[in-house]
């Protein structure tokens, strides 16, 4: 299966391939070329797909994902959170691609 184009893709049903993970804004897959996928109804991976190899099929889009960072007035402490849009995965279904 050739790699994906994420950007010529966005609004389509793809399949990815990739590694499973779960990150602070849930769970993602790492595809072979590199880029970080999150899939939007998945909180975090079973553990027996955890850091496995998976093929993931849903509608690829490029959104707001993970909250953006904000800064207390008072204490100038920093949030988590990410700046931009992330690449997303909704109404994905996966399997394990050992």
């Amino acid at each position: 299966m050739a790699a994906v184009n994420l950007k010529a893709s966005i609004g389509k049903r793809v399949t990815l391939k990739g590694t499973a993970g779960n990150a602070k804004g849930g769970a993602v897959v790492v595809t072979t070329s590199g880029s970080t996928v999150y899939l939007v109804e998945l909180d975090e991976w079973p553990p027996e797909l955890e850091g496995r190899a998976v093929e993931v099929s849903g509608r690829l889009d490029r959104k707001q994902h993970i909250p953006e960072a904000t800064t207390d007035p008072v204490t100038g402490a920093i949030s988590a959170g990410a700046r931009g849009k992330q690449w997303v995965l909704e109404g994905a279904v996966w399997k394990g691609a050992d």
